[in-house]
């Protein structure tokens, strides 16, 4: 191909200097693509192609979550999810997506039940989900979580995790990431439960549409 090259800027070059036309240096067309514009314009259109098939994952599927639970915590009353601030000792708002991308703000609710043992729930307003009621807390998600009595993550347990959103697919798992646990062959860090002020939240939620 660079033979064909040198020869087309080499006519023209002489069929210029014989009708006395400046000749602009610029490779004229032929009506024949050279082998380098073909492959050029092939790659353009199969990036181009990749781009228009790649399909956006929607959902969230784990919330990470990492802080400290307050080991000192007064023990209240029985979770109520009528009820759930005055039946918790520490709330933190998340923001998971559904699998059409929309987000959605549940909050988890976390209560002491033990010196080394708590409870959470997560609950959404009923008017997000399939069967719920507007201004009602539902409850989506549930377990527990434990610590050795110094305070590092023993073991984390999801009781339960069912996110029918309403105009989405139902049954949505999402999964609750408390850190490493011991129980599962983990150094026990992420989350903690020193006698200090809980300030558990969460880090990352996957699922977001880019």
């Amino acid at each position: 191909m660079t033979i064909m090259h040198t020869w087309k800027k080499s006519f023209w070059a002489i069929a210029a200097a014989l009708c006395g036309c400046a000749d602009d240096g610029d490779e004229h067309d032929t009506g024949v693509e050279s082998e380098s514009e073909a492959e050029s314009e092939a790659e353009s259109e199969s990036e181009g192609e990749s781009e228009s098939e790649k399909e956006c994952v929607c959902g969230t599927a784990v919330v990470t979550l990492a802080g400290n639970l307050d080991a000192s915590a007064e023990y209240i009353a029985p979770w109520d999810p009528s009820d759930p601030a005055a039946t918790s000792n520490h709330a933190t708002l998340l923001t998971v997506y559904d699998f059409t991308c929309a987000p959605h703000e549940p909050t988890m609710w976390l209560r002491i039940n033990t010196l080394t043992t708590w409870e959470w729930h997560v609950t959404l307003d009923g008017a997000e989900i399939t069967g719920g009621t507007d201004g009602v807390p539902f409850q989506t998600a549930a377990g527990f979580v434990g610590f050795t009595p110094e305070g590092a993550l023993d073991s984390k347990i999801i009781a339960a995790s069912d996110f029918d959103f309403a105009g989405a697919a139902a049954n949505q798992v999402i999964g609750f990431d408390f850190g490493d646990a011991i129980e599962d062959g983990g150094a026990g860090g992420g989350t903690t439960s020193a006698a200090r002020k809980s300030s558990l939240a969460a880090v990352t939620a996957d699922g977001a549409c880019p």
